[in-house]
């Protein structure tokens, strides 16, 4: 697991609410995250696919941090989708949970994050939290 490193959270600046990008195929998982980061204030966009979660980033460029699972259905998995958001959204902070990949070598972009399944939905908030400067 990589340290949490705050981002520039320029982005976020003079917004009321930080935006999060839950990526999750797994309903109940996702709502616990969900729920999680809108008890704390954060806005929260859902997807259950990383092909979705394109899509979205495509559409919004006020998203502050991705939360990902690694194993989904679609076209890429999520070490591949935190890959492509920090090579084209630098300013993103970003977390893969999974419960049966661990990250190899050059899995995670620099500055990632991983939590192992099952987690505590606090630690999930406080790194997302770290991430962005809160």
């Amino acid at each position: 697991m990589n340290p949490v490193a705050p981002l520039d959270s320029q982005a976020s600046a003079g917004r009321q609410h930080p935006v999060a990008l839950i990526v999750e195929d797994e309903m109940l998982v996702r709502m616990v995250l969900v729920d999680t980061l809108m008890d704390d204030g954060f806005e929260v966009i859902e997807a259950t696919s990383a092909d979705e979660a394109l899509l979205a980033l495509n559409r919004r460029d006020d998203v502050d941090l991705v939360i990902s699972d690694v194993e989904m259905p679609g076209s890429i998995n999520g070490f591949t989708l935190a890959r492509r958001v920090a090579e084209e959204r630098p300013n993103i902070g970003i977390i893969i949970v999974s419960g049966r990949a661990s990250p190899q070598q050059g899995d995670l972009p620099e500055g990632a994050n991983f939590i192992a399944k099952p987690f505590y939905p606090d630690t999930v908030l406080t790194t997302a939290n770290a991430m962005i400067g809160r």
